[in-house]
């Protein structure tokens, strides 16, 4: 008989209400709106699988699609972004009332998601995962899952049944 495989740990907190907004807009259409957009930010857009920090407020931008970003943290650029938007064919706005963020950790989370990873380092990618499209953010030792709030249940009990996962009060 032979003994089992110890799994390796994989821990995960949930973020039920991160701060998270949308841009919706397309970079090639308006090459005015482009350059104020990346003026607010004082960072270029992201490219599909290199999120980019940006200078103003210390964000980070996510590619989600050639016409969709997510900006984790965007504290005070929000009303500066709204005004750079305003009657243009853009939107932007709060994102984490219809999201939740899960960050896993721990030995197992790489052994379990490092072949989905794009590149080394701080990386991004919208993905499968437990059979549902989300946007996985891969930071130090750390992979941050953007998931739809209606499916959040659902993920955290995959997590639970499918990895064997502890989940860690909220930081």
């Amino acid at each position: 008989m032979s003994e089992p495989v110890a799994t390796e740990a994989v821990h995960f907190h949930v973020d039920s209400m991160p701060a998270l907004a949308r841009l919706t807009f397309d970079p090639d259409r308006d090459s005015a709106l482009t350059r104020a957009i990346t003026a607010v930010l004082e960072a270029p857009l992201p490219a599909p699988t290199v999120p980019v920090a940006t200078q103003a407020g210390g964000a980070l931008l996510i590619w989600q699609g050639p016409h969709d970003f997510l900006i984790e943290t965007p504290g005070a650029l929000l009303p500066a972004l709204e005004q750079a938007v305003a009657g243009k064919s853009a939107l932007v706005g709060d994102a984490g009332a219809g999201l939740v963020s899960f960050t896993l950790s721990g030995s197992g989370v790489a052994a379990r998601l490092d072949h989905d990873r794009p590149g080394p380092g701080l990386c991004s990618r919208v993905m499968r995962f437990a059979a549902l499209r989300v946007t996985a953010v891969w930071r130090d030792d750390t992979v941050r899952l953007h998931v739809d709030r209606s499916h959040a249940a659902y993920v955290r009990q995959w997590l639970l049944d499918r990895w064997d996962a502890v989940e860690m009060p909220a930081s």
